[in-house]
């Protein structure tokens, strides 16, 4: 298991650190505290799946917007 801070998952993501601090402090992306500290880290794996289940889901959208037009 690989755990990163925020610094590593804005390098492993490509996004700025203040993006995954703001979908932190707004629970949109996987974390965990680190218990009796104010520390927040990210377990990888996690994230690949949270990404994975972002894809899928734009692509079901996709699939419901050809759908709806008749493609």
């Amino acid at each position: 298991m690989e755990i990163l801070d925020a610094k590593e998952l804005s390098v492993y993501l490509k996004i700025p650190e203040t993006t995954i601090r703001q979908w932190t402090s707004r629970k949109r992306i996987p974390h965990i505290k680190v218990p009796g500290s104010s520390h927040v880290r990210y377990i990888k794996e996690e994230i690949d799946e949270w990404m994975q289940k972002g894809r899928r889901a734009a692509e079901n959208g996709k699939a419901l917007e050809a759908e709806k037009s008749g493609e």
